[in-house]
């Protein structure tokens, strides 16, 4: 059997298509595990007690991580896959991720637009991925290993999910979602040795709203990526080579741009930015250590004076001690060579 998880958060007609497109697959042997991060839209009422539907619900908004675990602990099938809510399956997912994990123990797949993408005139393929959508790099030899599937599609052998799981505890910024906690997983399972598949005729229709498409948001994006990359300890060759890229690259676009080379596309600019976040992450993070290695010494401090004013009160009842037992002369001298006991005061009879 395949369980599905789908997370959702407040998106019940777009949770209501997605679960259809799934179940239109006629793939009989599987349930579909909702996990409803604390929606207040009616989602929980909407599919309590639903056909082939498990729901799960939190009471209160939780980090996304612990969301999928939750849906893990609950799938009953031999293969778990995830999908989102505002995602559409192809009609032949279900069947496809069973082939595929016959001789895979995980498989990703790609992610296209649902709907009309009217992306602005700046965009590029390369920057899909700040909206959740494929890039180019998923159609070549590096897909899966340097271009990773997104948790939107996404399947696994229950066994080595279960083992693994998603790595919780990871911060993000602009937004709850922007965690890297699927990019982890694969890494990880990759680095494991398990047997991984990027199948780019496995395929999900994913919603992109046009509040997406703008400056800020993909900024925002972006530069949360990186910080939640630094976290997960995926900061390549470290925070200098980042820092004088950083520094380095808008200085590179603005002198071409001057020499007449044309205007820079948008992944240009946008990996920066990218970068900018996995320095900041690496900031942050050696401020916490030392802040933190400051308030153990802190807290150290009373212990060790502590323990010093203990040894010199020790020292001094000895030397107290030791003053008061000479003073009373209860430690008696050795006798002298030739001389008289000690207590006879030295008197002897004369012939």
């Amino acid at each position: 059997m395949i369980s599905v998880v789908v997370l959702t958060h407040n998106r019940l007609p777009f949770l209501r298509d997605c679960v259809e497109s799934i179940r239109a697959n006629g793939y009989a042997d599987h349930e579909i595990v909702i996990v409803d991060n604390a929606s207040t839209d009616g989602t929980a009422e909407a599919f309590r007690g639903s056909p082939g539907v498990q729901l799960l619900r939190f009471d209160r908004d939780r980090e996304l991580a612990v969301c999928r675990n939750a849906g893990i602990d609950a799938a009953r099938g031999d293969i778990i896959a995830f999908t989102d809510d505002d995602c559409a399956v192809a009609k032949d997912w279900l069947a496809r991720i069973a082939a595929d994990l016959k001789e895979h123990d995980a498989v990703g797949g790609v992610a296209l637009p649902l709907g009309v993408f009217s992306p602005p005139r700046w965009w590029g393929d390369e920057i899909n991925w700040l909206v959740g959508l494929s890039v180019p790099g998923h159609y070549g030899p590096q897909a899966g290993e340097v271009y990773l599937p997104a948790s939107l599609n996404l399947a696994y052998r229950a066994p080595v999910l279960r083992a693994l799981r998603f790595r919780e505890g990871a911060p993000g910024l602009a937004g709850r979602n922007m965690t890297r906690e699927d990019s982890d997983l694969w890494l990880r399972t990759r680095g494991g040795g398990h047997r991984t598949l990027f199948d780019p005729a496995l395929v999900v229709y994913h919603r992109v709203p046009p509040e997406r498409l703008t400056v800020p948001f993909c900024i925002r994006r972006a530069f949360s990526d990186g910080f939640a990359a630094w976290h997960r300890g995926e900061a390549g060759a470290g925070l200098r080579p980042a820092l004088a890229y950083v520094f380095a690259q808008p200085c590179t676009l603005a002198s071409r741009m001057i020499r007449g080379g044309g205007r820079p596309r948008a992944k240009e600019w946008v990996w920066p930015v990218r970068q900018a976040g996995l320095v900041w992450g690496g900031v942050v993070q050696r401020f916490a250590a030392r802040a933190a290695a400051a308030r153990d010494t802190a807290q150290a401090v009373p212990g060790i004076l502590h323990t010093f004013l203990t040894i010199l009160r020790e020292a001094a009842l000895l030397a107290f001690a030791w003053g008061l037992l000479k003073a009373r002369g209860l430690r008696r001298p050795p006798p002298a060579a030739g001389g008289a006991p000690p207590g006879d005061g030295g008197n002897t009879a004369t012939a």
